[in-house]
């Protein structure tokens, strides 16, 4: 399984191996499809550009905060999503 799961580079393929090769719901076609889906929907992805920063170690923790922030908020808009 890790084998496998290491050759996947996306969250959609990702959530369709485990479904169907390690949890093994009961509807595997449907969950698998599901899961899928949702894994997609919730993929992020942070591009930061950043030019002319007299302090990078500021400016550093600037960039983390902010995708913090992001992270935060994905997490509280999928928790509170209806299942």
């Amino acid at each position: 399984m890790g084998t496998m799961l290491r050759g996947i580079n996306n969250a959609s393929a990702a959530a369709d191996l485990i479904s169907r090769q390690y949890e093994s719901p009961k509807d595997v076609e449907g969950e698998a499809t599901r899961r899928s889906r949702m894994a997609a929907q919730i993929t992020q992805q942070n591009t930061y550009h950043i030019d002319g920063s007299k302090d990078p170690l500021a400016t550093g923790k600037a960039v983390e905060a902010a995708n913090n922030r992001s992270n935060a908020q994905l997490a509280r808009t999928f928790s509170a999503a209806p299942r």
